[in-house]
């Protein structure tokens, strides 16, 4: 019963259950470097049309039934802003792997993004997160060179074969009520600063694999000994790949990675 109920919900959720007549329509972002999502402007518009007859069109700024697209096909990294609370159905954001060209979603403080179906982040992409949600009814896919960054509430199981970097805030931190798995090509990046909050919460299990990185904020005195709760799931399985559980955080500091069944912590040397 709980499955078929989880499958009733997503399917939902996917608006499966639409009136005869509704689509879902395909979108790119055209907007220039620093150019804004709520914008209808800086979207293409979508047309159906079969032997010179247009059976349905969509233009205006993005909804839960667009699948969308945020592509950098140039050679300069560019960023696209969100001013606004952001929904569609599925949403790609790609740098150019060719030319290393960046291309970022960069969403304001407290604003929302949703990618009802998924969110992938592709190669050379950046989301990044600024105190707000970001959810989806499937998950977030993060590939090789991609990178979701900042702080606030994931509400999606994510995949990380990039990068999670946690920052943003004088406190950072990164919640996940679904899952987190972390691929032996990943990296998690997180602030310390003395905080007692652990940087990533994670509401379901955690997959861990790949490195951990350390930053050390300013001011941060470590204390041999002391140690630091960093990541907290319901159940971790697996571990950072760093050498001799040990990471050396941006100051120099030294710290031990030590594994519970639901906590990494880091103490001191």
């Amino acid at each position: 019963p709980q499955l078929v109920e989880k499958l009733e919900s997503l399917l939902l959720g996917e608006r499966v259950a639409e009136p005869k007549g509704f689509a879902n329509t395909y979108h790119h972002f055209k907007g220039k470097n620093g150019a804004k999502t709520s914008d209808p402007d800086n979207w293409s518009d979508y047309v159906y049309a079969n032997a010179g007859i247009s059976y349905l069109e969509d233009k205006g700024s993005p909804r839960l039934s667009w699948v969308a697209r945020i592509e950098n096909a140039g050679d300069r990294s560019s960023a696209a802003i969100a001013d606004e609370d952001l929904e569609v159905l599925g949403l790609e954001v790609r740098g150019n792997a060719q030319t290393h060209a960046k291309q970022s979603l960069e969403l304001g403080p407290g604003i929302n993004l949703v990618g009802r179906n998924e969110i992938r982040l592709g190669a050379q992409a950046t989301l990044t997160v600024d105190d707000g949600t970001v959810s989806s009814l499937r998950w977030i896919d993060s590939l090789p060179s991609a990178s979701l960054n900042g702080h606030g509430l994931i509400s999606a199981i994510v995949y990380n074969k990039g990068s999670l970097i946690v920052t943003g805030a004088a406190a950072p931190t990164m919640r996940v009520q679904g899952d987190y798995h972390q691929s032996a090509s990943a990296s998690l990046k997180l602030t310390i600063n003395g905080n007692k909050k652990p940087a990533v919460q994670v509401g379901g299990k955690a997959r861990l694999n790949g490195t951990l990185d350390v930053v050390t904020s300013e001011g941060f005195a470590p204390i041999p000994g002391k140690t630091l709760t960093v990541l907290t799931a319901d159940r971790i399985t697996g571990q950072f790949a760093n050498a001799e559980n040990k990471v050396v955080a941006s100051d120099g500091s030294r710290f031990t990675i030590r594994y519970s069944a639901s906590a990494v912590t880091l103490t001191c040397q």
